[in-house]
């Protein structure tokens, strides 16, 4: 089994090891945006989407 590299996923992605959570975060809601605009027989107010981010300094939640 080939195993992953950070320089490999770098060139895959085109983004840096610290920008992950960004990257991670557009795909998922890029991903959710293009679902509900899929499914048109859900009200409007229910394909509302937000992103809240939480801050952590040393894995504490602050």
């Amino acid at each position: 089994m080939a195993g992953f590299t950070v320089s490999g996923i770098e060139s895959e992605t085109s983004y840096l090891e610290r920008i992950w959570p960004l990257f991670a975060a557009k795909e998922l809601m890029d991903s959710t945006y293009d679902w509900f605009n899929e499914v048109t027989n859900s009200p409007k107010q229910d394909r509302r989407i937000s992103l809240r981010v939480w801050a952590f300094e040393h894995g504490i939640h602050q």
